[in-house]
């Protein structure tokens, strides 16, 4: 039996999750280990400080959304862009998604900007 791969899941909020994905991770053989960046006391004000993990802990990395605009974690959210961008550079798989993807872009030397209509879905 191959190893499990060691996955970080970063969860932004108490009520972040992979749902069915993490379930087919799971069954894939990733070996997840979620992290909560603000805790549930903290969800109305989010600006908090986190000591993200060595990337090279791991891997794999993925990072979830965020029910906060960006103005409202900007105390954990460059530390995250730098740990992506390490991982990146350490060849970790990494997948960003829904708010998690646009820290990944930025890790990534790309930008992202509000939309000018409401978004749901793909």
């Amino acid at each position: 039996m191959a190893p499990r791969l060691r996955t970080l899941v970063i969860g932004h909020d108490h009520v972040a999750g992979l749902g069915y994905f993490g379930q087919a991770l799971d069954a894939l053989g990733f070996d997840l280990h979620p992290v909560t960046v603000v805790p549930e006391c903290r969800f109305a004000s989010p600006n908090v400080s986190y000591d993200y993990p060595p990337p090279a802990d791991w891997d794999a990395v993925i990072t979830v959304g965020a029910p906060w605009p960006r103005s409202l974690t900007e105390s954990w959210c460059p530390s995250e862009v730098e740990f992506m961008r390490k991982a990146h550079e350490h060849g970790i798989p990494t997948i960003g998604i829904c708010f998690g993807g646009q820290l990944l872009t930025e890790a990534l030397g790309g930008s992202t900007e509000p939309a000018t209509t409401e978004r749901v879905g793909w």
